[in-house]
Parts: structure tokens; sequence; C-alpha cells
């Protein structure tokens, strides 16, 4: 009969934070360079709730040769949420060349933020399967191949409320309310020959393909595709001096496509002057690479 093996596992984080934090957009270092924002007090606490769960079922099969087969069901899940509050006012109306002409009602307007409800939630599904045949008579080649198929669904909720003054919610949509999901699949594979020249040396040529879900950034950030990799590699490993040394070589090409990147981008904000361009870091496909 074959073997059949269950792994389970679940990671926590919970972070609680009395004080609360003050929001990105208003940590601009010119902001409170300039005077033109500091914390007076937290209107409530900030936390960060997250949790991550993953099960793996495989059959395996007992007999090595002439046909050695594994096959599998895989699921992982996060599910995190998160509050973080600011109470802020400005303390001039009008700044100068530093970032243009921002001119605030007088008395400075109170400018409050309450990120109330951050939430994300990923579910992944996978099934595979792998088989390995040693051809009678021939029993220093292996053949092996694979395929996985993968299904990935993502969700994110943010929610900016209450509004007051003209930064409050920046490159948000008007109510406050930003709700996206994602959902990417992808079939991989794998092909691999390998040939034993003696009992401690092997040489291999593989094929294989690989795959990263998309996603989805808040506010300003646009969505992002999935990364695909399809890769070559041929190689050697090898054992000498009765197995006490190990060197193997190995040669690969890596062809990746929609390569994600962090870069730098600009969002406009309207603070009552006219729009002023913010920077900020987001998710983009880098198109083609080859490694």
């Amino acid at each position: 009969l074959p073997r059949v093996t269950f792994q389970a596992s679940r990671m926590t984080n919970y972070v609680l934070n009395g004080q609360g934090t003050t929001a990105g957009l208003q940590q601009d270092p010119r902001l409170p360079a300039a005077q033109l924002f500091f914390n007076t007090n937290f209107a409530s606490p900030a936390f960060v709730d997250d949790q991550w769960d993953s099960q793996e079922l495989r059959l395996t099969s007992i007999a090595t040769r002439p046909l050695q087969w594994v096959l599998g069901l895989y699921r992982f899940t996060e599910n995190g949420s998160g509050s973080n509050a600011t109470y802020q006012r400005s303390s001039i109306t009008t700044l100068g060349s530093t970032l243009g002409s921002f001119v605030f009602p007088s008395p400075g307007p109170v400018v409050t933020q309450d990120i109330v409800n951050v939430l994300n939630e990923t579910d992944a599904q996978a099934v595979f399967g792998q088989a390995t045949w040693t051809p009678a008579g021939m029993d220093r080649l292996h053949l092996t191949g694979g395929l996985r198929y993968n299904k990935e669904d993502r969700h994110g909720v943010l929610y900016i409320f209450p509004q007051s003054g003209p930064v409050s919610r920046g490159a948000f949509p008007p109510n406050g309310l930003f709700d996206q999901s994602k959902s990417s699949s992808s079939t991989t594979y794998k092909a691999n020959v390998s040939f034993e020249l003696t009992d401690r040396n092997m040489i291999y040529i593989d094929r294989s393909t690989g795959f990263q879900a998309g996603g989805y950034g808040y506010g300003s950030s646009p969505d992002y595709a999935p990364t695909e990799i399809k890769a070559w590699e041929i190689g050697s490993k090898n054992r000498f001096l009765d197995n006490r040394l190990q060197v193997n070589f190995a040669a690969w090409d890596y062809n990746y496509t929609g390569q994600t990147q962090n870069i730098s981008d600009v969002f406009l904000v309207n603070f009552g002057g006219g729009p002023i361009p913010f920077n900020f870091i987001t998710v983009a496909n880098a198109g083609v690479t080859d490694v």
C-alpha cells in the first residue's frame, strides 16, 4: 500500500500599540520639518492580527523501481486585520516654496485619519503529482515528470474614516473604502533526465516552470500580474574520497515573464493650494527578464 502523510502548521502574530501610530502620508519627513503637522494625542490603539495556516496531504509509493511516484494536495490561507488610528492637527496655515503653496483656512484645521479596518485574505490551493521511471535493464537511467496546478485568491479591504481636513484621504477613493479581489491560476511542470555514470557520479538535464500569483496595491498602487518562470538546468553531482567530498556543477538559464519589483511612484494630493506630488513605493511587473 502507498504511504500517506499529512502536515499542518499555524503561525500567528498579534501586536497591540496602545498609543497608535501616525499615517504614512502624514509622516512624509518634509511635513513635520515644516511644522505643518504634529501629533497632539491619539484617538484609539493600533493593532495587527495575522494568522497563517497550511496543510499538505501526500500519497507516496513504497517501491522505488521501476516507478516511484507522489500525489498531493496543498492549501495555504492567510487572514490579517489591523487598525491604525491617528489624531493630528495642522499647526500653521501656509507653507511656502518648500512644498509649494499650501493654504489652510485660519486657524489651521484639525486633520483626523482613522484606518479602522485593514483586511488581507489569501486562499491558495494546489494539486500536484510527480513520478520517476527507471526502465528495466537500464538501472542508471531515470526519467522524471511532474505537474502542479496552482490557484490563489486574494482579497483586501481598507476603510478610512472619518474625513476632516484636506489630506485625510490622500489617494484613496472619495468614500474612503478600498475593496479589491485578485485571482490567479497556473499549471506548471517539471521534466528531468538523469544518468548515473558510476555509483558516485551523475549527470542530469532539467526543464521546469514556476508561478507566483499576482496582486493589488492600495490607493494609487496598480494591480500587478502573476510572475512566471521557465528554467533550464544542466549539471553533474559527484562524490569522491569514499563519500567524504561532494562536488556539484550546474549551469542554468532562467526566463522570467512579469517579474515583480519594488518601484518608486508618484501620486498627486490636493492640499487646497493645488495638486502636489508625493512619492510612494509600490509593486509592478518588470516585463521579461533572462538570467
